[in-house]
C-alpha cells in the first residue's frame, strides 16, 4: 500500500513541477519529498485510509473495519490530540497578540488558544497514551505480518 501512495504521490508532484516548468529530476524531487517532515504522517494517514478498504473472496474491494485498522485509526487519533496538546502549537495558535480584544482575528485567536490550552493541561496524559499506542501498533503490526495473529474483521 505504502508504494502505491509513494508512487502516486511522486508523480503527482512531477506533473505538478513540469507544469509550473520548474527543473527537477524525479530523483531530486524524490529526496525532498521524504525529507519533508510532514511525509511520514502523510503516508500514516494514508495507510490508515487504505486500510479501511479489504479484498473479498471474488478480487472485489469492499469498506470493512478489522482489529488492525482500529489499532491504527486510534494511533492517529492519540499522536494527533499528542501534538495538539503542545506548547509550540499552542503559542502558534494565540502566540504573540499583545491584546486579544483589539481586532476580531485577535478575538478568534484568543479562542483558539482557550482551546488548545484545555489539551494542553493534559499532555502528559496525550503523551503517555500516544505511546502506548505507538508501542500497540507497532506489536499488532509484527503479530499480523508473522502470521501468529489472524487480523479479525469486524465488518
Amino acid at each position: 500500500m505504502a508504494e502505491t501512495f509513494n508512487s502516486h504521490i511522486k508523480n503527482v508532484a512531477y506533473a505538478y513541477t513540469k507544469l509550473l516548468r520548474v527543473t527537477v529530476t524525479k530523483t531530486t524531487l524524490q529526496s525532498v519529498l521524504e525529507e519533508n517532515p510532514y511525509y511520514p504522517s502523510l503516508l500514516s494517514l494514508s495507510d490508515t485510509f487504505k486500510s479501511f478498504i479489504f479484498k473479498d473472496a471474488n478480487g472485489g474491494n469492499h469498506f470493512g473495519m478489522g482489529l488492525g485498522t482500529l489499532v491504527f485509526l486510534v494511533n492517529i487519533c492519540l499522536l494527533s490530540a499528542y501534538t495538539f496538546s503542545c506548547h509550540s502549537w499552542r503559542h502558534f495558535v494565540g502566540g504573540g497578540a499583545d491584546c486579544y480584544s483589539c481586532s476580531a482575528m485577535n478575538r478568534t485567536r484568543y479562542g483558539l488558544w482557550q482551546k488548545v490550552s484545555f489539551l494542553n493541561e493534559r499532555h502528559g496524559q496525550w503523551a503517555m497514551a500516544s505511546l502506548i499506542s505507538v508501542a500497540t501498533s507497532d506489536v499488532v503490526v509484527y503479530l499480523i505480518a508473522s502470521g501468529k495473529l489472524h487480523d479479525i474483521r469486524f465488518f
